[in-house]
């Protein structure tokens, strides 16, 4: 490859170039698809500790402190896992298990049915293939 465009080298790039990207993407994707039923699992053992109150046993300052101690992860997530845990809405946990939503998406949307958001602003949303598209979803919407 001398750095000069050819059709030989341009139709390699393009072919083969494509090929690998699709084929680490579809693995991206399938990691993250195991990662979301991870979550869910770690959802529906949260919910039994929580009701346990671990915490207090622990003297921790709260649940969210307890998970993050617990699992090695950050506030934000250990936030987000028990904001779905709390919700225990079996739609959104199912979203997880299938691998179909992630842990972000499912904590946003969550949050969002807990305002009174319209049933169909959160379908909207849950649809959407990015989480950018799901934030632009609720901001552009009208609210009823």
């Amino acid at each position: 490859m001398s750095g000069e465009w050819d059709g030989e080298w341009y139709g390699e790039w393009n072919g083969a170039w494509n090929t690998e990207v699709d084929g680490l993407e579809s693995r991206l994707a399938e990691f993250e698809k195991m990662i979301s039923r991870a979550r869910a699992e770690q959802v529906e053992i949260l919910t039994r500790l929580d009701a346990l109150q671990v915490d207090v046993g622990d003297g921790d300052r709260g649940m969210e402190d307890w998970t993050a101690a617990r699992l090695d992860v950050s506030r934000q997530t250990a936030h987000r896992l028990l904001t779905v845990t709390h919700a225990f809405d079996p739609w959104h946990l199912r979203q997880l298990q299938t691998g179909r939503w992630g842990l972000d998406r499912a904590g946003f949307l969550v949050k969002l049915a807990a305002t009174g958001a319209p049933a169909a602003l959160i379908t909207a949303g849950s649809k959407s293939t990015t989480s950018n598209n799901v934030t632009k979803v609720v901001t552009t919407s009208p609210q009823t």
